[in-house]
C-alpha cells in the first residue's frame, strides 16, 4: 500500500505546475521546430500556461507521461513529463504530504524543471486520491514562475494513474532556484 501512495504522490506532483519565464520560454529539441515564446508585459515578459496531463508508473519513484499545454496561446501537444518523488509522508488522516520534481521537454534536455509540494487526499475508493500541488520552477536559469496542478491518481497497480489540469505563468528573470522543503 506505501508503494501505491508513493506512486501517487509522484503522478501529483505533476498536476501542480505554476511558473514563470522569459522569451524563449521552451527551448525546443532538434526534432521539433516549435518555440514558445512569452508575450512581453511591462518591465517583464510572462505567459499565462494552461493545459491537461497524463502520467503512468514507470518506476519504484518515478512517473511519466505527457501534456497538452498552451503557453501564451501557442498550443504544445505531447510534452514530455517525467515526475520524481524526492520525499514523503502520511498524515494521521491518510493524506500523502510529497516533494517531487517535474522535467518538463525530452528527458535528456528538458525545457524547464520545477520542485513541487503535493497534497494527495483519500477519495473513499482505495488506492484513489485527488491531487493538489503548488510547482516552483527552478531551473533553467533566466525562468522563473509557479504553476499549480489539480487532478486524481490512481496507485492500484495498472490502474489510470495520474489525470490533471495545469495553470501557472512562466516568465523571463532569475529564479531562486534553491531547496524546497515539506514544510508550510
Amino acid at each position: 500500500m506505501r508503494l501505491i501512495r508513493l506512486c501517487f504522490v509522484l503522478s501529483v506532483a505533476v498536476l501542480a505546475l505554476a511558473g514563470c519565464r522569459g522569451n524563449d520560454v521552451f527551448d525546443a529539441d532538434q526534432s521539433s521546430a516549435q518555440n514558445i515564446s512569452v508575450a512581453q508585459s511591462g518591465k517583464r515578459a510572462c505567459d499565462v500556461v494552461t493545459g491537461v496531463g497524463h502520467t503512468y508508473i514507470v518506476g519504484q519513484f518515478t512517473f511519466a507521461g505527457s501534456a497538452d499545454l498552451v503557453v501564451g496561446g501557442q498550443v504544445f501537444d505531447d510534452v514530455e513529463i517525467t515526475t520524481t518523488l524526492l520525499e514523503m509522508r502520511e498524515t494521521d488522516t491518510g493524506t500523502l504530504l510529497a516533494l517531487t520534481s517535474h522535467a518538463f521537454g525530452p528527458a535528456a534536455n528538458p525545457w524547464f524543471v520545477t520542485t513541487d509540494k503535493a497534497r494527495l487526499e483519500p477519495t473513499g475508493v482505495p488506492g484513489e486520491f485527488r491531487i493538489n500541488s503548488t510547482m516552483k520552477v527552478t531551473a533553467p536559469e533566466g525562468m522563473r514562475g509557479n504553476l499549480t496542478a489539480h487532478g486524481t491518481i490512481s496507485l492500484i497497480p495498472g490502474g489510470n494513474g495520474a489525470e490533471f489540469e495545469i495553470h501557472g505563468v512562466l516568465c523571463d528573470g532569475p529564479n531562486t532556484g534553491g531547496k524546497e522543503d515539506m514544510s508550510d
